[in-house]
């Protein structure tokens, strides 16, 4: 999985704190047929900053969702 994220605006002016770009591994499950039960863990491998504002960086992240066709 690829994100980049742009730089965000504040007053017109551009945020230095904002815009990232990260590299991660992302893990699904899917389960069911008629509804759907996912999980998701999505893992960073890279991240970088587009400027040089103040830094922060992602942690694993997990997700989870159900879905059911109309």
């Amino acid at each position: 999985m690829v994100l980049r994220q742009g730089f965000g605006y504040w007053a017109e002016k551009k945020d230095q704190n904002t815009g990232l770009q990260m590299h991660a591994l992302q893990l699904s499950i899917n389960i069911g047929r008629t509804m759907l039960f996912n999980t998701s863990v999505i893992l960073p491998l890279y991240q970088k900053m587009l400027s040089t504002g103040d830094t922060f960086e992602h942690g694993i992240l997990l997700s989870s969702g159900i879905s059911h066709p109309f």
